[in-house]
């Protein structure tokens, strides 16, 4: 699922379904990898502003600063909210530093942060032959289990109301289903907060 919301703001239909999905799912606290760029320590987003990227157009044969930022929300499953906020917009900036701040700094974010750095530990124990791997293992499987959580609860749901129906599937829900589940969920949260 990809949203692409018109504006920045409370008022659009896009941005409240990312701010509902925000309050159920983690943000992928991972900077993209592009180019030939490689680090041995993977690099995460600190804040908003990291999120928010000003590219480079060509206006009259000159490459200058485009009018606008583009940013790019990954969430720890198949989806994410893509969008642009002009540079002179300051209630859209204001709007989206506040809400991705407040995800990004979360219980949900922080988890998947944990589990990433844990993940990469693990790794390099293994390589090691370290015997500390375990341990690494079994936090980054805590963290997964906390991360994952709405999604379960959501996806249980979904297929507990489908179990001795007759419905014959591989699996009784699909991601899109558990997605719009989320997204009530998250809703209901925010109506709530």
């Amino acid at each position: 699922m990809v949203i692409w919301p018109q504006k920045v703001c409370r008022g659009d239909e896009g941005w409240n379904r990312a701010c509902a999905l925000l309050q159920v799912l983690a943000l992928d606290p991972r900077r993209p990898v592009t180019g030939r760029q490689f680090s041995a320590q993977q690099q995460y987003f600190e804040s908003a502003e990291d999120f928010l990227v000003r590219p480079k157009i060509w206006v009259d044969r000159k490459l200058v600063p485009a009018p606008y930022y583009t940013y790019a929300l990954r969430f720890n499953v198949s989806a994410s909210v893509h969008g642009a906020i002009p540079v002179i917009d300051t209630e859209q900036l204001e709007e989206f530093k506040q809400v991705v701040s407040a995800a990004l700094h979360g219980e949900l974010s922080a988890a998947e942060r944990k589990r990433w750095e844990a993940d990469a530990e693990f790794r390099r124990c293994c390589a090691a032959n370290d015997p500390m791997a375990e341990v690494f293992s079994a936090t980054g499987s805590e963290q997964s289990q906390k991360v994952d959580r709405y999604y379960r609860q959501v996806r249980e749901a979904i297929e507990a109301s489908r179990q001795n129906t007759g419905y014959v599937a591989a699996s009784l829900s699909r991601h899109e289903e558990v997605l719009d589940g989320l997204i009530r969920l998250g809703a209901t949260l925010l109506k709530a907060a």
